[in-house]
């Protein structure tokens, strides 16, 4: 990295995190539907006549954690297309290793060479008769 990255770090960094933050209160206001923040939804004025002070603090994390979910926890197609390509990689592995273990430890199996199809692999019929006996 060049000197000037890392005198410019910071301030990306910084710069980043206000926009995140600014992202987070207009996404906040647009899911409260206020237009400013002088005003409050309907909602938080029921949770305020709640006389339980954990039932309040329930219903506002419950409200919250729809906005989260709706709004910070996004996942983007591209995210999830790569999501799930990674998934279908790992279990074409786990496949994989499956059918080795099986052919290894099936009873037909002798000396790494299937009893049953003594020619599989390009082995010559002189090599699978020798490996049997």
């Amino acid at each position: 990295m060049t000197s000037r990255v890392k005198d410019n770090y910071s301030s990306c960094e910084s710069l980043m995190l206000s926009a995140t933050k600014a992202y987070i209160c207009a996404a906040l206001m647009t899911w409260l539907g206020t237009a400013d923040t002088s005003t409050s939804p309907p909602w938080v004025s029921s949770i305020a006549k709640e006389k339980n002070s954990a039932v309040q603090w329930e219903s506002l994390h419950i409200q919250l954690g729809k906005f989260v979910d709706e709004y910070v926890l996004t996942e983007f197609d591209i995210e999830r297309a790569w999501r799930d390509q990674v998934e279908q990689q790992k279990q074409q592995k786990e496949n994989q290793r499956s059918n080795v273990d099986f052919t290894q430890r099936s009873p037909d199996n002798v000396d790494g060479v299937n009893a049953q199809q003594p020619y599989s692999a390009g082995m010559s019929k002189k090599y699978c008769n020798h490996a049997i006996i």
